[in-house]
């Protein structure tokens, strides 16, 4: 009997199978211990392939990319996978049949299903592949509404309404000619449900059926709609889950956008619950309609909260090689002294650690030590307005200085939707600059480090007006709408004599052209703009502003660059490692009084999964009327002690190296791609930038710059001289006469140092979360 078995699940097959099945690979070895090794579909056209998979039985193992990693470790492991997933010819049949039922839901009704199966007898496993033919779609003709019995809708309405529902309508039939299916039909009676329930009608019932005409391809529509009659909230109660609350229940109601008397608008249901939650206080906020309420003019609403921690602790430590091991930690109280206020209190370290030093001395290890607090009043007087009160202690110790800085701020905050809210903030700012390294990135003498802390002293008042305000369809994962961030701010204070104004604007947009490719478009502009005796141009008024300048490149700007790094910039080098013949560098970059960027980037599916993308971007950006005073970073004296003769040649020699940072400006373009995976709390994201237009420095590594000034300080050469031969030459005996070495204690190896290099052309990034 057992030898019959396959002869049978052929005749199965043959018997089930649509027309459109290929001739296949011989299948008479086929039997129950046959197994599918994968499933693909070709022809699948506008439809995601992960839905179509849903509607099938038959199932291939290692769908996902760590199902295949796995996979692939077993096999090094000598397993085999211990999965089973059995081909069964009449399963293969009917998932064709399921296939072409949910493309005929899907607004193709012609559309026909086959399958080509492929054999492999060495591992008695089939390939499958669904051939799917879609043919013509259905569309949609017109739209027609119509109340109880052929009535008109706008009987239903009151005169007020009557135009809004016209353009309601108007938007509707301008759906014309598009492909018709069953989940446009749902969206259409829950868009029209909506419409009504958005404007008191808490019993609207919109049903929706389709006509087609005698061909089969196109089909009218027609929505009756129920309206029942206009309601005004009742009671408005709340209930706890899961024990009483710390709070009362006035705390709790005031977050509602309504109150009884009021007339019903679902979406203020919904915005309440949007409240409520972001107190911070609830691990469960619903609110709804009471259940059993007779069909009235009068609805009773529901409010149910779950209470979570009202104290909780959170931490984490890591380690990066700047700040080498950082560690965070913070202590949130989600109702002090009642009225759900926020207590947070945070500590950010980053030690130092393991890390970076400056210079040769491990006692300069660059750090940063912040303590904040923050105390947020979620009510003031409306519950679209919150104020924060925080203040700020921070320790900092890095490449450019050592400081201490005080601040306190309080803000107040207008949210009137989720990426529409207006703040106000104001702030008063300590900042004592304790020691000044301009030497290690700019070259300039020992002479001019700060020694008298208080003539770098800076107290800053200044008041700052922000918004946001967006339209999009997933704040998580949007893919439609726009989002723009403007934000002004003026500041003065008497000492330190620092008084600018500064204002900034970002913008994003997002289109979809289908399901899984979209479009995004970003640009940011800002310029300071200082006044009074404050000049960005002097050393120490740039140190003191240097936070509040513009700077481009990184993971959210110009990505062809690093954070920072396009545009104007000198090298991050101590001169004890001069002294000691040693050059190694990074480059520092200096920033500027304005900023323009832009960025035009493509989403697009990958075939791995639905959370699974990939972008191509091209992204553009300048820094303008480029920040310190430049000019005077570099002298003569910043090689040769006060006396000194210096040799002819090397002033003007010094000026054309210059000229080469005066050349970083203008605008840079570069472009890539990435990945991007979506988890719950946003976008996993890779890419890779190229620069396309770089600059002198971002074609060459950082020492080149070291090498260029030395040329010039010791030989007098110029840029133009280290072009030749015989200047690389005599650059190269200076350079051996004074035993410098690389950062690897090689002799180093000027030409190498000046040549192009690819590389620095290429720039990887990595980013959790959105940023639109």
């Amino acid at each position: 009997m057992p030898a019959v078995r396959p002869a049978l699940l052929l005749l199965a097959l043959a018997a089930l199978a649509p027309a459109t099945v290929r001739a296949q690979a011989p299948l008479s070895l086929v039997n129950d211990r046959t197994t599918v090794s994968s499933i693909s579909f070709d022809g699948l056209g506008p439809l995601l392939e992960d839905n179509v998979r849903e509607v099938i039985a038959t199932t291939e193992p290692q769908v996902s990319v760590i199902g295949k990693i796995t996979g692939f470790a077993a096999s090094l492991l000598g397993r085999g996978d211990e999965n089973v997933y059995p081909f069964s010819p009449v399963e293969l049949a009917k998932d064709a049949v399921r296939v072409r039922r949910y493309y005929a839901e899907s607004g193709f009704p012609r559309a026909s299903v086959g399958y080509d199966v492929q054999l492999d007898t060495s591992d008695n496993a089939v390939d499958v592949t669904f051939l799917i033919e879609r043919g013509p779609p259905l569309v949609l003709d017109e739209v027609t509404f119509a109340g109880p019995g052929q009535t008109p809708v706008t009987a239903q309405l009151p005169p007020s309404l009557r135009d809004d529902w016209e353009d309601y309508t108007q938007s509707i039939r301008l759906r014309s000619g598009t492909r018709l299916d069953q989940s446009s039909l749902a969206d259409l009676q829950r868009q029209t449900t909506s419409w009504f329930a958005n404007r008191g009608y808490a019993f609207a019932y919109a049903g929706a059926e389709r006509f087609a005409d005698s061909t089969g391809l196109r089909a009218d529509v027609r929505v009756k709609v129920d309206a029942g009659p206009r309601a005004r909230i009742g009671d408005v109660r709340l209930e706890p889950i899961g024990g009483p609350l710390s709070v009362s229940d006035r705390v709790v109601l005031r977050e509602l956008p309504f109150e009884s008397g009021d007339l019903y608008d679902a979406s203020e249901l919904i915005e309440g619950q949007r409240q409520i939650f972001g107190l911070g206080l609830f691990q469960l906020a619903l609110v709804n309609l009471a259940e059993g309420q007779p069909r009235d003019s009068t609805v009773d609403v529901v409010v149910q909260v779950r209470q979570g921690d009202v104290r909780s602790v959170t931490g984490y430590a890591g380690y990066a090689t700047e700040g080498g091991v950082t560690g965070r930690g913070q202590f949130t109280h989600r109702n002090f002294f009642g009225g759900a206020r926020t207590l947070t209190p945070a500590l950010v370290w980053r030690t130092g650690l393991g890390g970076e030093t400056v210079g040769a001395n491990p006692a300069t290890a660059i750090s940063d030590f912040q303590a904040t607090l923050t105390l947020q009043q979620p009510y003031v007087f409306d519950r679209r307005l919150s104020a924060t009160v925080s203040g700020l202690y921070r320790q900092r110790n890095d490449r450019v200085e050592r400081s201490n800085q005080v601040e306190a701020s309080t803000a107040l905050l207008f949210t009137r939707n989720t990426l529409q809210t207006a703040s106000l903030t104001a702030t008063v700012n300590s900042r004592t600059l304790l020691d000044s390294r301009v030497s290690g990135f700019g070259l300039l003498s020992e002479d001019v480090l700060v020694s008298d802390s208080t003539s770098l002293m800076s107290r800053v008042a200044s008041l700052e007006l922000g918004g946001t305000y967006g339209v999009v369809d997933d704040p998580l994962a949007p893919r439609r709408g726009f989002v723009l961030r403007p934000s002004a701010a003026v500041a003065g204070g008497p000492v330190g004599g620092l008084s600018f104004g500064r204002g900034r604007l970002s913008a994003t947009a997002l289109y979809p052209f289908t399901d899984r490719v979209g479009l995004v478009v970003r640009a940011t502009g800002g310029v300071l703009a200082p006044y009074g005796d404050t000049e960005v141009g002097d050393i120490r008024d740039y140190l003191l502003l240097r936070d509040r300048l513009f700077y481009a490149g990184g993971t959210n700007d110009v990505r062809g660059w690093g954070e920072g790094l396009l545009g104007p910039k000198v090298f991050d080098f101590d001169l004890a490692r001069i002294d000691s013949a040693e050059i190694a560098a990074t480059y520092t970059g200096v920033g500027g009084r304005g900023k323009a960027s832009a960025s035009v980037q493509l989403n697009l599916p990958l075939p791995i999964g639905p959370q699974w993308g990939a972008n191509v971007f091209v992204d553009a950006g300048q820094v303008f009327a480029p920040a310190g005073a430049l000019d005077g970073l570099f002298t003569p004296a910043a090689f040769y002690d006060p006396g000194e003769p210096v040799p002819p040649g090397v002033p003007g020699a010094l000026d054309d190296v210059l000229a080469l940072y005066r050349d970083e400006g203008g605008v840079r373009v570069g472009a890539g791609a990435g990945l991007q995976y979506l988890t719950p709390v946003g976008f996993i994201s890779v890419a890779l930038g190229v620069k396309l237009n770089p600059s002198y420095f971002d074609r060459r590594p950082a020492e080149s710059g070291p090498a260029l000034l030395l040329a010039a300080g010791l030989a007098g050469l110029s840029p133009d001289d280290l072009d030749t031969d015989a200047g690389l030459a005599e650059a190269q005996r200076v350079f051996d006469q004074n035993g410098f070495l690389n950062a690897s204690d090689e002799p180093f190896d000027v030409e190498e140092a000046l040549a192009p290099s690819f590389f620095s052309r290429l720039q990887f990034h990595l980013s959790l979360g959105q940023t639109f």
